[in-house]
């Protein structure tokens, strides 16, 4: 329910995060409901270097920044979790930690502009069960992997057509340099039996 410290976030003071954007260290970041959030980019660097499955909590804008950032090399599957304006209100004021009455209004009146950026995600689930949603999400971690696996197979299907090919132009273009080199040892001898009869006539 909480938010752990080195769990669902990583803590540091204000200062420290707006130090941390000078030096350029975040891949995105943004002011949510008055506090900064951001994705570091020397740790997320660090999971995907080592090919791990990353789960981003991220907010709407971060979700387009990241997709621009980093869509062109690594594989990112948006998912968008969706709940009734009068649920999320009633989840708020259950929370064992609760919001101030002002977090509740800011993140309600964030509601609409959040449900109007839900064209940019690859999926789009009804967040009204837990476990179940936890199930779905897991599905489709599995069917991506899947997907993704079956894509490097397939590309890694064509490279061994091509390398097939490349060899073979190379054998051949090998079989003609040894012709060459052969009609040329002919010419060469050629050239030495004309020399040799000249040389005898003088």
């Amino acid at each position: 329910e909480g938010d752990v410290e080195g769990g669902t976030y990583n803590f540091v003071t204000r200062e420290e995060f707006e130090e941390m954007i000078e030096k350029n260290e975040f891949y995105e970041y943004d002011i949510h409901h008055n506090n900064y959030y951001g994705v570091p980019r020397k740790l997320l660097n660090e999971k995907i270097e080592q090919g791990k499955v990353i789960i981003k909590d991220v907010d709407v804008n971060g979700t387009q920044n990241l997709v621009n950032l980093l869509g062109q090399d690594t594989k990112i599957v948006t998912i968008f979790l969706r709940v009734p304006k009068e649920e999320l209100e009633r989840r708020l004021k259950e929370r064992i930690e609760k919001p101030s009455p002002e977090e509740i209004t800011l993140r309600l009146n964030r509601f609409d502009y959040e449900e109007s950026k839900i064209g940019i995600y690859d999926y789009v689930l009804k967040n009204n069960d837990l476990e179940k949603t936890v199930q779905i999400i897991m599905s489709i971690i599995e069917n991506e992997l899947k997907l993704e696996f079956e894509e490097a197979h397939k590309r890694l299907k064509k490279a061994h057509k091509r390398l097939k090919k490349a060899n073979k132009r190379l054998a051949e273009a090998n079989k003609r340099l040894e012709e060459a080199q052969k009609r040329l040892e002919e010419a060469n001898k050629k050239v030495q039996e004309a020399n040799k009869r000249a040389n005898e006539s003088d």
